[in-house]
């Protein structure tokens, strides 16, 4: 009996072995997908906007502006002298027109985060690192918020060689646009108000209907989104609207 028991123990073991996992194998990054092509784009960028002022950051020089000497220079050095000297903002400028208000004259970048380059290195080199920065995160920003106007098509339906446009036209952007602005549960509540902007003429000869259809918007919106059943709501606004008097 223990031989026999063995043996069906060690069938058993070997069936599970033999036995393909249900699980998918973990997916693995690659250089054209996830944390390492973002790094590998960052990189680029970067070098890019380098080359771009590589006159700037490889000298001791100021980024050229056509009022950085006369406007840019004097407001900020007036700011970072009265601040290292009296420890707090300047209230007044008194060398503008017989005196201005330092704030509310919107003397530069005073509350700006950036500003704060100013105290740790060269004035002039200050207002041209604050810039390139701007550059910088303005690019990364673009990049990383960036969508498609026309959704991605499902793998099931993808074709060989086609773009995501084919077979497409400009109603499935718009439709693409509103479901990325509008919640499914609101769409009912702006198409509403939307149709009484674009057809005053045509609401106007509805009469009673008119009212009807507001009501029953109304009570749509009423619950909390996610008791609302706008299908459900259209339905009811259809049937008022095409019912003959």
């Amino acid at each position: 009996m223990s031989k026999k028991r063995y043996k069906r123990g060690d069938e058993k073991r070997k069936k599970k072995e033999k036995k393909p996992s249900s699980r998918a194998p973990a997916p693995q990054s690659s250089f054209l997908g996830g944390r390492y092509f973002d790094l590998t784009v960052i990189v680029i960028y970067g070098i890019l906007v380098a080359v771009l002022f590589h006159q700037f950051l490889f000298s001791n020089g100021m980024l050229f502006g056509t009022d950085s000497i006369p406007s840019g220079v004097f407001f900020r050095g007036l700011y970072r002298d009265f601040v290292r000297e009296y420890h707090t903002l300047p209230r007044w400028d008194p060398y503008i027109l017989g005196g201005l208000p330092f704030i509310d004259a919107m003397h530069g970048d005073t509350f700006y985060p950036t500003s704060v380059l100013k105290f740790f290195m060269p004035l002039h080199r200050a207002m041209g690192w604050k810039l390139i920065i701007h550059v910088f995160l303005a690019g990364l920003f673009v990049w990383k918020s960036s969508v498609p106007f026309l959704p991605p098509r499902d793998d099931d339906c993808s074709i060989g060689g086609d773009d995501g446009t084919s077979d497409r036209d400009a109603t499935a952007g718009l439709v693409s646009l509103l479901r990325r602005n509008i919640a499914p549960q609101d769409i009912l509540g702006v198409c509403f108000e939307e149709w009484k902007k674009s057809s005053p003429s045509n609401i106007r000869d509805l009469g009673d209907k008119l009212q009807s259809v507001q009501k029953v918007v109304e009570e749509q919106l009423a619950p909390p989104a996610r008791q609302r059943n706008p299908v459900q709501d259209y339905q009811n606004i259809q049937c008022i609207l095409t019912e003959r008097n």
